[in-house]
C-alpha cells in the first residue's frame, strides 16, 4: 500500500508543470524546509529551463542555499546566474 502511494505521488509530480513545483519550493521556503526547496527548485530548472518560474527559480536558490548554509553552491549559483543573466533587472541581488 506504502509503495503505491509513492508511485502515483511521482506519477504526479511528473506531470506538474514550472508553476506548480514552483509553488511547492516556496511552500518548502517558507517553511524552512530548505532540503526539500532545493530538491524542488533544482527539478524546475532541469525540467522546465527555459519557463519565467525557471529564471526566477535561480536566484531563489541563491537565497535557499545560502540558508540551507551551503556556501559553495550559493556562490555557483549566484555566478552561474549572473554569466547567464548578465542584463536581466534582477541582477544585483546575484551580486550581493
Amino acid at each position: 500500500m506504502l509503495a503505491t502511494g509513492c508511485r502515483s505521488h511521482r506519477a504526479e509530480d511528473a506531470k506538474s508543470g514550472p508553476e506548480v513545483i514552483y509553488a511547492r519550493a516556496q511552500k518548502a521556503i517558507k517553511n524552512s524546509s530548505y532540503a526539500e526547496a532545493i530538491k524542488q527548485l533544482e527539478s524546475l530548472q532541469s525540467r522546465f529551463p527555459f519557463s519565467e518560474p525557471a529564471r526566477q527559480s535561480q536566484l531563489d536558490l541563491i537565497y535557499v542555499y545560502y540558508k540551507a548554509r551551503q556556501t559553495e553552491p550559493a556562490i555557483d549559483a549566484a555566478d552561474t546566474f549572473i554569466r547567464e543573466n548578465p542584463t536581466n533587472p534582477r541582477v544585483d541581488y546575484a551580486y550581493y
